[in-house]
């Protein structure tokens, strides 16, 4: 079996496995846990897959030659952010999601300009861009794809 990536590794299959029996358990906890405990214990999980892909990724000449320079990781995410003030929901896709929710909630994105504030309430991350993009799109098409989106990532 060839490897090409680091999903395709076990070590990074049992990580996703258990991050994802994680998250089905902590859905059956108490609501009041959703932003303190079930938040923690949920973003740790996820942070085991993550760094092993970025482990699994060469670094690039510069810095193997250069001790101590910091290696950058690309990771791409679709996310969903709800309006406090309307609960409507919007899906996006950015690089850098803090920055692009700070953008939403500032007015600088006309389509969520009016109803600020904003908040992240679904996150899922790819290798690439256009795996980004294809997700965004398919889920911008169906309501109930996108429903199913979110509850399966919910944060």
């Amino acid at each position: 079996m060839q490897i090409n990536s680091a999903k395709d590794l076990r070590v990074y299959k049992k990580a996703y496995d258990l991050a994802m029996a994680i998250f089905r358990l902590s859905k059956t906890w108490p609501g009041e846990e959703r932003f303190s405990l079930t938040d923690q214990i949920r973003r740790s999980s996820r942070s085991v897959c993550a760094n092993l892909r970025e482990a699994w990724l060469p670094a690039p000449l510069p810095a193997r030659r250069l001790p101590g320079r910091r290696v950058e990781v690309h990771m791409f995410h679709v996310y969903a952010i709800e309006s406090d003030t309307t609960s409507r929901v919007y899906i996006g896709q950015a690089e850098d999601v803090e920055k692009r929710l700070w953008f939403h909630n500032n007015g600088h994105v006309k389509s969520t300009s009016k109803e600020p504030p904003w908040r992240l309430i679904a996150l899922e991350e790819f290798d690439a861009r256009e795996q980004a993009r294809w997700c965004e799109k398919k889920l911008k098409k169906s309501r109930g794809k996108r429903m199913k989106w979110i509850e399966r990532h919910y944060l």
